[in-house]
């Protein structure tokens, strides 16, 4: 009876140590997804910033008329290039700005689970 007892109680700290291993990765990987999000963010808003400044170009380059109309009509179709490629990978960081909050909800729901598995195998 004391061996079993003994073999169970075993048991349930190996259960305890997973469960807190599980726990500390999960933490890790909150930590390096906050990490990733805040990255998105700072290149997002830099994005947002030069998209704002290639506007302000644009709008500047077709508002005032050149002499030379051919230059002025590259120099408009460049920026319109650049433009629309920043708002392309502004596209694509608000994708991956999205998916990095959904791994982060999952990882938190995640070490919520395990939290609650933890705190009912220690009361047992």
């Amino acid at each position: 009876n004391i061996h079993s007892q003994r073999n169970k109680l075993d048991d349930l700290n190996n259960q305890a140590n997973e469960l807190k291993a599980a726990i500390i990765q999960a933490k890790l990987l909150n930590a390096q997804l906050n990490q990733e999000n805040d990255e998105l963010r700072v290149d997002n808003n830099k994005l947002r910033s030069d998209n704002d400044n290639l506007k302000i170009q644009l709008d500047v380059s077709r508002n005032s008329k050149s002499t030379n109309d051919k230059s002025l009509d590259f120099k408009i179709k460049d920026l319109q290039k650049v433009l629309d490629d920043l708002q392309n990978q502004h596209a694509d960081l608000l994708t991956k700005y999205g998916i990095t909050k959904e791994q982060l909800a999952a990882a938190l729901k995640n070490n919520d689970s395990l939290k609650a598995t933890f705190l009912a195998l220690q009361s047992e």
